[in-house]
C-alpha cells in the first residue's frame, strides 16, 4: 500500500498536537512526504531507508550529520499487514524522543486511506 502525501500531512499534524519535537513521515523509497519541518519535504531519509532495507523496528540516530541532512532521533516503521509501508521519524535526543516513541509504537493503528497502519 502506498501512504498518500495528504494522508500523511494529516497523520504528522495529529502526532505535532501531542509532542514538540520535528515529526517526519517517509514513504515507503525512504523520501520524507510530510513533517512540521516543511523544508525537509522531498527529502531522502537516511534513518527511514535504514529501516526499509533492513526491515528494523526501531532506528536511533545518535548525532547529528548536517553534511548528510541528517538529524538525530528515533524512527519507527508503519506497517500494513506485516509489511514496512513507510517511517515515522520524531527529531531529538534519545531520553527526549524514546517515550513518546514507545507510546506510539503502542498504538492500536493510524488510519491512511482507510486502511489501519501499526507502528
Amino acid at each position: 500500500m502506498h501512504i498518500s502525501k495528504n494522508s500523511a500531512t494529516q497523520i504528522v499534524e495529529e502526532i505535532s498536537k501531542l509532542v514538540k519535537q520535528n515529526i517526519n513521515l517517509m514513504d515507503e523509497t525512504g523520501h520524507i512526504i510530510a513533517s512540521r519541518d516543511k523544508s525537509r519535504i522531498g527529502d531522502f531519509h537516511y534513518g527511514a531507508y535504514k529501516i526499509i532495507s533492513e526491515n528494523l523496528e526501531e532506528y536511533y540516530i545518535d548525532e547529528d550529520d548536517l553534511s548528510k541532512g541528517i538529524k538525530k532521533g528515533i524512527n519507527l516503521p508503519l506497517e500494513l499487514d506485516g509489511e514496512i509501508v513507510g517511517v515515522i521519524g520524531m527529531t531529538g535526543g534519545y531520553e527526549e524522543v524514546i517515550t513518546s516513541g514507545k507510546l506510539l509504537k503502542k498504538d492500536d493503528g493510524n488510519s491512511f486511506d482507510g486502511e489501519s497502519c501499526k507502528l
